[in-house]
């Protein structure tokens, strides 16, 4: 049964009102909230307005000791007993911690489904979306590769000298089929990126993107770069930036004239698709994957100054001595959001 999203609001409403508890488990949790992890407390969140038929909350951080297993949440009536109203998958089936840490969790609840692991709130063809989850409302610009040949009023192919003087950047290294950008690198270092002609301070982008594996060598990078050119005082976010033979991604902001940064980095299976999105608002810059924050920085010292538009590279950075293999990125679709 589809719900409309009125009802949809109202069902997560009574879903969520009352249960603003959050506890992790190391099983499914079932009716009553069993297999609760040992020693990690329940953390509070304030859930937000529903919107596009789910609801968000704010994140949690959990402090998990060593030698837990943590794969399943649930909400709770209060932070110790209390009625326990639903759980739920933990995104990529969760995590084991060798050494104490932190569990970041930003909860999100859709009607009648099973959470974020178990029924994909927010999931279609187009994978789960910060945009979706988070009510970003229209895109207002970006580009879904349909077609056969890249949109030249969109973006700029970059043709000549490689990222740090090393390799060549050439259009020929860049293709529009089946719905994708594709950008290969070559064994000599050739290999390819470009810029977008949108141009903005502050606004909300996303990403779609999978990197076959590849070499260590060649590093798919999606950027917010300062239209200016006066990098790196103009700053500059990468958002998601890893190598094609990496088992996760980075976030990397580059601020002031000494180029310092504040960085992330997530365990995750590049060769499948992912969406990588940043939001910069007034109040900071924060990094999404498939709809969860992973990366924030409130720091104004650390804020862009001006404007920035859009990069896709596939940037070569040659090191060791031996034979570097061809690789490549893809990406389906990058999309851009109002505040």
């Amino acid at each position: 049964m589809i719900l409309s999203e009125i009802a949809a609001h109202a069902a997560i409403t009574a879903q969520t009102d009352p249960a603003r508890w959050v506890s992790l488990h190391n099983g499914d949790p079932g009716g009553t909230g069993v297999n609760a992890v040992a020693g990690v407390a329940r953390k509070q969140t304030t859930w937000a307005t529903p919107a596009g038929g789910r609801r968000g909350g704010t994140q949690v951080l959990f402090d998990v000791p060593a030698g837990r297993t943590v794969t399943h949440w649930g909400t709770w009536t209060s932070e110790n007993g209390g009625t326990f109203y639903a759980g739920y998958e933990l995104p990529g089936g969760g995590d084991t911690f060798h050494r104490a840490g932190q569990y970041a969790l930003t909860p999100i609840v859709a009607p009648g489904e099973a959470g974020p692991g178990g029924g994909d709130p927010g999931e279609d063809e187009d994978g789960i979306q910060a945009a979706v989850l988070r009510g970003w409302g229209p895109v207002v610009g970006g580009d879904e590769f349909d077609g056969n040949q890249l949109n030249l009023e969109l973006w700029s192919p970059y043709d000549g000298v490689g990222h740090d003087e090393n390799g060549i950047r050439s259009p020929d290294q860049l293709s529009v089929s089946g719905g994708s950008l594709h950008i290969v690198g070559l064994p000599d270092g050739t290999t390819g990126g470009l810029a977008g002609e949108s141009s903005r301070y502050r606004g909300r982008w996303e990403t779609r993107m999978r990197v076959p594996l590849g070499d260590f060598r060649y590093h798919p990078v999606l950027i917010l770069w300062p239209t200016a050119e006066d990098f790196p005082v103009g700053g500059e976010v990468d958002y998601a930036e890893t190598t094609c033979a990496s088992d996760s991604i980075s976030f990397f902001l580059h601020y002031s004239e000494d180029n310092l940064t504040t960085t992330a980095e997530l365990p995750i299976d590049l060769t499948e698709w992912h969406n990588y999105a940043v939001e910069w608002d007034a109040t900071g810059i924060y990094g999404y994957v498939d709809g969860e924050r992973w990366f924030t920085d409130t720091n104004q010292g650390h804020m862009p100054p001006r404007a920035m538009h859009p990069t896709i590279q596939l940037d070569w950075f040659p090191e060791g001595g031996t034979a570097v293999q061809q690789s490549s990125m893809e990406v389906a679709w990058i999309r851009e959001y109002d505040l």
